[in-house]
Parts: structure tokens; C-alpha cells; sequence
């Protein structure tokens, strides 16, 4: 919505990459609740952090683009109002890290991470009016500036008395970061005791409660679904060394929500990441659009997604009932969208660029999708179509690591859950495609 409070275009609502805000009730549509009841992941994550006295670090993941950050967005709001546990009504303070905005995700170390997970806390104490806080983190912040003196290749760096607010973020230089990931390094064990024992003490818990009304302290670190995977000469991979290097991301006194990528946890790592931060870690499903023991449509998941569309379409002032010629044409266009939001409001999108006003015909909405689908079918290599079949027939996770984790992060294959157990299931465009990619180059008909 524009500053003037006109409401949403048609095309501005189904943005695809932007999450609903805790306020945007009206938008929201609670599916978990609806139909898993206790396993909704914002009620497990809520109940993780608020109920046990002892410091817990929940893992959180989904495909990119299944609404995570919408989700986080209500956990940290329920968090902040209160919550009714066993011992009475508590609320947290809640310091939400969004990691593409102070971190270089290609390029992540754990020592930047922790740096940023500690920065944002003492920030936020600061800003409530706890000086302690800001003062304890300078101190520890400016042993680390000595090594900057000058900057750090040519990128000036000016950190006067305040580490709070340094001129610099990791992501704004790049040949010369290991030069401060190395200064970070010697002296995170510093910082994390620091952190510990002086802003996450009883004292200061004492001060949130009589200023602010607060008995908890929550971290929620957000987008670090979004780091690709490398290997170092070792063949180790970066999402090894990010989670479980040294204990740091677990090692704090209050309560953590970290984000990671889907395909880490599909891995062989799945059963330690178990092991080091004490259970598996949540997986917010894509919304089932077919029962996997029929191959039939399922008539609770598409009623959710049409749920969705219908709400941001009269938030836009139009009649979701004139949004397709048909019920059929709707329900196609639900299908091939496998459950995944963001592919649903990209079909949208691509509808709308083609044909500005609604309804879409039958006849057109096909075509629209077969050239979409085709050009999602060009993605996959010549090595994933046999696995991409298997698990459109089986609907289970398929052997072969690397490919398997590559057909979750591209969304070759989504993820699912009926309540009881996970299943899986090829993307739909794949399975509207007439053509896809041959070894030799060319394309033919899909068999």
C-alpha cells in the first residue's frame, strides 16, 4: 500500500518475494493450525523457547519462498505479546537478525555470523535504555578495531567509540574479509563470554523485567536458507562449518531460532545436526495439492491456496471470482503451482503481464503454463530426470546426496507433510512439461 493508504494493485499484492508483516492479519492464512494442529511449526517453535527454563537453539528451514519469513514474523510477535506456559505469562524480548542485510551469504564464515548475532543483541539492549549492554560490547569490540586501523584493504573502516554502529558491513568488501574474519576468530571465545556472562545475566534480565515487562530473551536469525553450499579443499562443506564449528551458534544463554538450507537438511548431516543442537530441525511443508496415495487432488490444500489468492485478491478490490473463466482453470492453475506460494504468485505475475485484466481463459491459462513449464523443464541436468521420475512415482527421498540436495534447492522436487510423515513430489512444471533437456543438447518429446 502507498503512502496516500490507496490499496494494492492487482499485480502489487501477489509480490512474490515480499512476506506478510505480523499486522497484515487480514492477508494471513494459518493453515498449519488448520490442518496440522500441533505439529504447526510457529506453536512448536513458540513452545520450544518459552516453556523450559534452560537456553534452547531451534533449527528452522523450508523450501525458499514456502513463507518462512511470514511465519517467524508471527512467532516473534506471539512472543513479544506473551505467552501462557505453566509457570505463568511470559514475554520476550525478541532480537530479529535478517541476515541479507549485514552478511555476505556466499562468503559466510561462523565467526561472522556469531559476530552479528551479538551486535544485534547489544544493540537492542542499548536501545531499550540498558547502557550497560553498549558499553560491555564496545569494550570487547574495540580490541578487535586495533587490527582495523587504516581499514581493511580499501575499504576505509571508522569505529570511533561506538561498535554498535562500525562503517562497514562484511558484505561491502570481499577480497580482504578473511583479514577480519581472522581478527574475529581469535577473539570470538572473548566475545562469547562476554555476550554470556554481562548481557545475558541475571541482572540484566532483572532490568528487562522492571522496565519493560520482559522475562525472556529470544535471538531469530532469518535468511540463512539462502547460503549455497561449498566445499573446501578438504571437501568439507560450509554449512558444516557454520553449524557445527566450536559450538558457537548453540553456545549462548537465551534462546535461538536459526534459519538454514533445506537440501542440509535432507543430508547425511540431518542425524548430527539432531545430535549437536538437541533435535531436528522444523521444516515448514509446501501445501499439498495431491494425495500422494491416489494421485488425486486434495481438496484441503487447494481450498488453502484459493484461500490465499482470494484474500489478497479482494485486498486488491477485485473479485476473486472473476479472476479465471472457470472453476477447472482455477484448479489447474492451484496444481501446477505444487503448493509453493512463490511459484503461485510468479504464475500470477505472468498472467497479469500478458493479459492486464482478469478472468484468464482456460485456453490461455494452458499455454501460459506449458511455456512456463518448459522453460522450468530446461533446468534440470541430464542426471536428475531419473531421480525427478523416481520420486513423482514413490514420493519418497531417492539415494545420491549431491543430487538429491540439488533437486531441493533448485525445487525440482518439494517437500510435504501430511500431519504424521514427510512425503515428496516432483514440482508439477516438471510434469507439465512436453520437452525437456537431452544429452546431446537437442530436446524431444517427454516420453
Amino acid at each position: 500500500m502507498d503512502p496516500g493508504g490507496a490499496p494494492p494493485t492487482l499485480f502489487d499484492i501477489f509480490d512474490p518475494f515480499r512476506p506478510l508483516a505480523a499486522d497484515e492479519s487480514e492477508l494471513y492464512v494459518d493453515w498449519q493450525a488448520q490442518q496440522f494442529r500441533e505439529e504447526d511449526v510457529k506453536s512448536r517453535l513458540v513452545n520450544a523457547v518459552m516453556l523450559g527454563a534452560a537456553p534452547t537453539t531451534r533449527l528452522f528451514t523450508g523450501h525458499r519462498g514456502s513463507g518462512k519469513t511470514t511465519e517467524l514474523e508471527r512467532v516473534a510477535e506471539r512472543l513479544r505479546n506473551g505467552v501462557d506456559t505453566p509457570n505463568g505469562r511470559r514475554r520476550a524480548l525478541v532480537v530479529f537478525v535478517r541476515s541479507t542485510e549485514v552478511l555476505e551469504l556466499t562468503d559466510l564464515g561462523p565467526e561472522d555470523l556469531i559476530w552479528q548475532i551479538a551486535r544485534s543483541l547489544a544493540r537492542e539492549l542499548d536501545q531499550l535504555g540498558y547502557d550497560d549492554a553498549g558499553a560491555e560490547y564496545r569494550s570487547w569490540f574495540q580490541r578487535v578495531a586495533k587490527g582495523l586501523t587504516g581499514g581493511i584493504g580499501d575499504t576505509p573502516v571508522q569505529v570511533g567509540d561506538n561498535g554498535l554502529n562500525v562503517t562497514f558491513r562484511l558484505r561491502d568488501f570481499t577480497a580482504d574479509r578473511d583479514a577480519f574474519r581472522d581478527q574475529l576468530r581469535r577473539e570470538i571465545p572473548t566475545l562469547q563470554r562476554t555476550v554470556n556472562e554481562r548481557l545475558l545475566n541475571t541482572e540484566t534480565r532483572r532490568w528487562l523485567k522492571e522496565h519493560h515487562d520482559l522475562d525472556d530473551i529470544v535471538m531469530i536469525v532469518d535468511e540463512l536458507d539462502r547460503i549455497p553450499e561449498t566445499f573446501d579443499e578438504s571437501g568439507t562443506s560450509n554449512y558444516e562449518s557454520i553449524y557445527f564449528r566450536g559450538g558457537w551458534l548453540n553456545g549462548l544463554a537465551c534462546d535461538v531460532i536459526l534459519t538454514l538450507p533445506v537440501e542440509f537438511v535432507y543430508s547425511p548431516s540431518a542425524g548430527r545436526l539432531g545430535d549437536v543442537f538437541g533435535q531436528a530441525p522444523l521444516v515448514l511443508p509446501s501445501i499439498a495439492v495431491i494425495n500422494p496415495k491416489t494421485s488425486g487432488p486434495d481438496p484441503a490444500g487447494l481450498a488453502t491456496l484459493w484461500n490465499v489468492v482470494r484474500r489478497r485478491s479482494e485486498r486488491a478490490g477485485v473479485d476473486p471470482d472473476r479472476l479465471f473463466d472457470s472453476e477447472d482453470t482455477r484448479r489447474r492453475v492451484l496444481t501446477a503451482s505444487g503448493g509453493h506460494p512463490r511459484q503461485l504468485f510468479s504464475f500470477l505475475r505472468a498472467f497479469m503481464e500478458r493479459q492486464p485484466q482478469p478472468p484468464w481463459s482456460g485456453t490461455d491459462v494452458d499455454r501460459w503454463l506449458l511455456r512456463e513449464a518448459n522453460k522450468f523443464a530446461a533446468l534440470p541436468a541430464i542426471e536428475h530426470w531419473p531421480l525427478i521420475d523416481e520420486v513423482a512415482r514413490s514420493h519418497q527421498q531417492v539415494n545420491g546426496e549431491e543430487l538429491w540436495n540439488e533437486l531441493l534447492r533448485q525445487r525440482f522436487v518439494l517437500a510435504y507433510h501430511d500431519g504424521t510423515e514427510e512425503w515428496y513430489d516432483a514440482n508439477p512444471l516438471l510434469k507439465l512439461a512436453t520437452r525437456r533437456r537431452q544429452p546431446l543438447g537437442g530436446e524431444i518429446p517427454k516420453p
